[in-house]
C-alpha cells in the first residue's frame, strides 16, 4: 500500500512539471514551439530547476554538524547508500513506514550513482525536504555526492539524459550544501565513510568545517 503511496506523488510532482496551462486553461502537453522543442519539456526542467534551486537554499541554512532531538519512545530509521535503486527506496518505505515528524529518517548519504533512478530519488527527497518545518527526513553527503564520482558512475549521464547538461553544476551546488555528519540526542555520532585519519578530532572541528566545495584529494 505504502509503494502505491509514494509511487502516486513521484507521478503528482512529474505531473506538475509537465503542465502546461493553455489560454482556455486546459492542460496541453503536446504545443511545439517554432523551434520544434516541446512546451512540456520545457515545463519540466523549469519546475525540476526550481525544486532543486530551493532544496539547495534550505541546505545551505543547515551547519555541517546537525543536532536531531528525539523524542523518548520514538523511533528513528538510518539508511545507508541507496546508490540510485528507487525501488528499494520504496520497499524500505513500505516496510517501515514513509517518512514523518513520528517516523523521521536519516538518508546517511551516496543517493546516487550505480543505479539506474537517482533523479527519482532526488524527486522523493527534495519533495519531502522542502516542506515547511520538515522534519520527516535528514540528508547528509556520501563520497558520491561529488562531481568526479558522478562522472564515473552514472549520475552524470542520467542528468544529461533525463533533463539536460545544465543541471549538472546545480546539482554539484547541491551536494555541496549537504550537512556532513549528524548526532542524535548528544549520543549517537553519525557521518558517511568515518572520520578524518588523523586523531583527536572533535564535533566542534566538524561543526566548524567550511563544507561548500568539493571534497579534497588529501585530508585537510
Amino acid at each position: 500500500m505504502l509503494r502505491h503511496v509514494l509511487e502516486k506523488q513521484i507521478k503528482e510532482i512529474k505531473l506538475l512539471w509537465l503542465l502546461w496551462i493553455s489560454d482556455d486553461g486546459v492542460p496541453d502537453l503536446g504545443g511545439i514551439n517554432k523551434d520544434g522543442t516541446c512546451f512540456a519539456d520545457e515545463l519540466l526542467k523549469w519546475y525540476a530547476y526550481q525544486i532543486v534551486s530551493q532544496t539547495r537554499e534550505m541546505l545551505r541554512a543547515l551547519p555541517s554538524l546537525v543536532d536531531v532531538s528525539i523524542a523518548e519512545g520514538k523511533h528513528f530509521t538510518v539508511c545507508g547508500d541507496v546508490h540510485g535503486q528507487f525501488y528499494d527506496l520504496l520497499n524500505i518505505f513500505e516496510l517501515n513506514g514513509l517518512p514523518s515528524e513520528d517516523d523521521p529518517y536519516l538518508f546517511n548519504g551516496d543517493f546516487v550513482d550505480r543505479g539506474s533512478f537517482s533523479l527519482e530519488e532526488i524527486s522523493c527527497f527534495t519533495k519531502i525536504s522542502c516542506v515547511p518545518d520538515n522534519l520527516g527526513i535528514h540528508l547528509a553527503r556520501g563520497n558520491h555526492e561529488s562531481k568526479n564520482m558522478n562522472k564515473i558512475y552514472g549520475f552524470e549521464g542520467e542528468v544529461k539524459s533525463k533533463l539536460s547538461e545544465a543541471f549538472i553544476e546545480l546539482f554539484a551546488e547541491v551536494f555541496c550544501c549537504l550537512p556532513l555528519a549528524h548526532v542524535l540526542n548528544g549520543k549517537v555520532f553519525i557521518v558517511h565513510g568515518g572520520l578524518f585519519s588523523v586523531d583527536g578530532v572533535k564535533l566542534s572541528d566538524i561543526r566548524k568545517i567550511d563544507r561548500f566545495c568539493e571534497p579534497p584529494e588529501e585530508d585537510s
